[in-house]
């Protein structure tokens, strides 16, 4: 009979116990490496402990084509799992796009029973749908073209000789607030949940909204109308009180990272 090494019982350890066998090359300015990195919290994994982390400079190009950290997308983040514990695979490989990221994580995790993408059939779609929908019509259809046609990168698109497009920037505030509207109105019906899948179960679902939000509230400069979203301001608050958010706090509220709900902030600086 062989006599079993240490490293054989890896694979019946949970994540949080394990040895760092992954990196993570993310930018903690940015929303979606602070989607994976909350996400990593939820489930006990923490820098210097469960992975190694690499922060990329976004403004050098760090990840683009021929960067010193190129990533597949030319995007950030990027996982690079060096050795997966599963005996199965014991295979090395390299992760784009946040929520796949977040997927290895979650069924990586065996043992912990935290579950983010949900358990039923109807939880697991419900989740996928919000997910999806804030990542297209919040993030892509109204922070996106905000962001782009903005004040920040009013410099940028002057040296690269683009046009601006005040409409543009006007229909992205504009559909901002509107989803952040109807949230809001999901969130107050009766037997909803206090989260944004329905429920009480906090999922990635959560964790992208506020990712997302906390972006467009930061260098976009498109605040929620808290004194009209009442519910949908109890749900940030919630949110922002959970330990992963607090390690990985709002990166644009200074580092105090104290949140303030003061009434429509969006008049300043979002219009050009």
């Amino acid at each position: 009979m062989s006599i079993p090494g240490p490293n054989d019982y890896l694979a019946r350890l949970p994540p949080s116990q394990l040895l760092p066998t992954m990196t993570f090359y993310g930018s903690r300015n940015a929303p979606n490496p602070r989607r994976v990195e909350i996400f990593l919290a939820e489930h006990k994994m923490y820098e210097g402990k469960q992975y190694k982390y690499v922060d990329i400079n976004l403004q050098k190009q760090e990840h683009k084509n021929g960067g010193r950290y190129e990533t597949p997308n030319h995007k950030v983040p990027m996982l690079i799992i060096e050795n997966d514990p599963d005996p199965e695979d014991g295979e090395e490989g390299i992760l784009a796009e946040s929520v796949a990221i977040c997927r290895y994580i979650e069924e990586r995790d065996k043992l912990t029973g935290i579950c983010l993408f949900g358990r039923t059939p109807l939880e697991r779609a419900t989740i996928e749908m919000w997910t999806r929908r804030i990542d297209f019509e919040l993030l892509h259809s109204g922070v996106g073209p905000a962001w782009i046609n903005g004040t920040v990168l009013a410099p940028m698109r002057k040296l690269r000789r683009m046009k601006d497009h005040p409409d543009l920037l006007q229909q992205g505030i504009k559909t901002i607030h509107s989803f952040y509207k109807e949230l809001n109105g999901k969130l107050s019906q009766p037997g909803y949940g206090n989260y944004v899948a329905g429920g009480n179960a906090f999922t990635i679902a959560d964790i992208t909204l506020l990712c997302v939000l906390d972006f467009a509230a930061g260098p976009v400069f498109v605040r929620p109308k808290w004194n009209q979203l009442k519910h949908l301001k109890a749900w940030h608050v919630r949110v922002s009180q959970r330990d992963s958010v607090r390690i990985h706090f709002n990166p644009y509220l200074g580092k105090n990272g104290v949140q303030t709900y003061e009434n429509d902030t969006t008049k300043t600086k979002s219009k050009m």
